[in-house]
């Protein structure tokens, strides 16, 4: 509920920065192919015919700020529905099919409190992600300030300038459009109508309209 979103959130903030560790800081060369490459490459290959003239230049020059970071469990489906409460009220994260074991930080917090504020802004239902999303980026609105003030107290505890905010939330949506193109690909609906209208490109491309360059 709106009333129980801020505590929930800073109990799964905790328990994710508690799961990344130290945060010992990890080369770019060593994961930047893996972890950077590779998904922009597929988001290129799927939805490349789709995108509006430059988005691709955009999208690799505000990922190019990326320095050494730490690699941490990235469960990359941190989402309410697969977090449950133990008995002791500490997070349960359910379904790691779609983990990576050495992955990037901030991006399971990004995932997680998105979709939180679409379930109570009634986002899902209504295909309006995009709508919510830019509310959510807005420090000012309610559950703006909710994510703005977990994403904070994440980074301070693993020692992460908020700079790297911005592009890893970008590299987000862009690992999660993926899903995407396997849906529509498996419903025989994989036209350009349709890709242009996915859900977590919407959020890729209202990424690139909130953050300035």
């Amino acid at each position: 509920t709106p009333a129980s979103f801020p505590n929930l959130a800073g109990r799964v903030t905790e328990w994710l920065a508690s799961l990344a560790g130290r945060g010992d800081r990890s080369p770019r060369a060593d994961w930047w192919e893996r972890l950077v490459e590779l998904p922009l490459a597929t988001f290129t290959d799927q939805f490349g015919s789709v995108l509006e003239p430059g988005l691709l230049e955009d999208v690799s020059a505000r990922l190019e700020v990326l320095t050494d970071l730490p690699l941490v469990f990235e469960h990359r489906d941190c989402a309410p529905w697969n977090i449950g409460l133990g008995e002791d009220g500490h997070p349960v994260l359910l379904d790691w099919e779609s983990a990576e074991s050495r992955g990037l930080p901030c991006c399971d917090l990004v995932y997680f409190v998105s979709n939180a504020a679409f379930i109570l802004d009634g986002a899902l239902d209504s295909g309006r992600t995009r709508a919510a999303y830019r509310q959510l980026l807005d420090n000012r609105t309610p559950y703006g300030r909710v994510a703005a003030d977990c994403l904070s107290r994440y980074c301070a505890q693993l020692g992460l300038d908020p700079q790297v905010l911005p592009p890893l939330r970008l590299l987000t949506w862009i690992v999660h459009t993926r899903s995407d193109f396997r849906h529509l690909e498996l419903e025989g609906r994989a036209t350009s109508a349709s890709l242009r209208s996915a859900p977590f490109l919407g959020l890729v491309q209202e990424e690139l309209q909130w953050s300035p360059a």
